[in-house]
């Protein structure tokens, strides 16, 4: 991989938000270099040539962010598709049939990839290509690094085998990932219910049992936000001899910005089963997660430019040069996502260690790690 395909790579969240800046071009980058006063004669010379070599400026700093799509569709609504998938930390799905209450604390990120997870690992260059190709791709990632979840067995006083449920989450990525200039946050709040079709069944007392048939159901509400500025290489044009002034040079020091607000609605509608034996258990279930919102995705431009070599040269900046670049878009997340449910965990007592694991077709995944007790 090119040392300009890592910078590019490395355009937003380390481990995911590789190619961003690359899925935002075939870039109509505008502007204008400064305007100088002063002597007319000499003035006019340099405005002239500033003018005449900020073009190949511009198509310097084209090449070096790529040649791609403006308005990347997959990729806007998959970092939506993601935040979905996401959305499910501290779950508790595989640990239902409990008697009073259960807490439960843990980290999830939902991933949606161009391709499988194993197709992707052999070659992650497939990732520039696919943009250099179609200026565009299915990748989106969001994490949730902390979320915790309250469930109640409302047998007592509400339904018997219902269990009702609240789960909140957030990341500040501002404090935890040292990138300049980069700023992430996210914020999960949902209601969740669950009931005990079939209920749990001790086959050997504790050490081997079924946990039943639970349908459960909800609603989740997801909010992201990510910025970042990324400094690309400075562009330096030389002017030529102008009117005397020997080696006069346009500098540029160009920095792109992405900013990303992603709102997601999730319904989770989930058949989940389970098996413990001795202190491992194991779940499986099949489902669809019923998807509203919308990712917005915008990205600018702009940059220092300034003119050096002048010397004592009878000119002076008047007004003062810029960049400009507009492009992004606004699209909702994939409406119905079916997915397959499983994991293992650890169970000593009323504590449980689960790692979820859940498919989505079209590529979409989930993974997390959840600690928890139930009495």
């Amino acid at each position: 991989m090119t040392t300009k395909t890592g910078k590019i790579l490395a355009f937003g969240l380390a481990f995911a938000l590789a190619g961003a800046a690359n899925a935002f071009s075939q870039l109509d980058i505008t502007g204008r270099p400064p305007v100088f006063g002063g002597d007319a004669t000499l003035s006019d010379a340099l405005n002239t040539a500033l003018n005449d070599q900020f073009t190949n400026a511009i198509n310097e700093i084209m090449g070096e962010i790529g040649n791609l799509n403006p308005v990347p569709q997959d990729f806007i609504r998959s970092w939506g598709n993601a935040s979905v998938f996401g959305s499910h930390g501290a779950s508790q799905r595989g640990f239902g049939g409990y008697n009073r209450f259960a807490v439960s604390f843990g980290a999830m990120v939902g991933l949606q990839l161009p391709a499988g997870i194993g197709d992707l690992a052999d070659d992650l260059d497939n990732i520039t290509n696919t943009l250099n190709t179609d200026g565009d791709i299915a990748l989106g990632v969001s994490p949730h690094l902390f979320v915790a979840q309250v469930g109640i067995n409302t047998s007592r006083f509400l339904r018997e085998n219902l269990y009702l449920g609240l789960r909140v989450g957030f990341f500040n990525g501002d404090a935890i990932i040292p990138i300049d200039g980069f700023s992430f946050n996210s914020f999960t709040i949902g209601a969740l219910a669950n009931y005990q079709i079939i209920p749990r069944v001790n086959l050997a007392g504790r050490f081997v049992q079924w946990g039943g048939v639970n349908l459960g159901s909800g609603l989740i509400f997801s909010r992201t936000a990510i910025s970042y500025g990324l400094a690309l290489e400075r562009v330096n044009q030389d002017l030529g001899a102008v009117g005397g002034i020997a080696n006069p040079i346009l500098h540029i020091d160009p920095t792109l910005y992405l900013d990303m607000r992603i709102n997601t609605v999730t319904i989770p509608i989930e058949v989940m089963t389970s098996a413990q034996i001795l202190f491992l258990n194991f779940a499986l279930g099949l489902g669809a997660d019923l998807a509203f919102g919308r990712s917005d995705i915008n990205i600018g431009m702009d940059g220092d430019i300034s003119v050096s070599g002048l010397g004592a040269a009878n000119v002076h900046q008047v007004q003062n040069g810029y960049l400009s670049l507009n492009a992004g878009g606004a699209f909702s997340p994939r409406f119905i996502n079916l997915k397959m449910m499983t994991g293992i965990g650890f169970v000593l007592g009323p504590v449980f260690i689960d790692i979820p694991l859940t498919m989505y077709v079209n590529h979409g995944f989930n993974v997390g790690l959840t600690l928890g007790f139930r009495l």
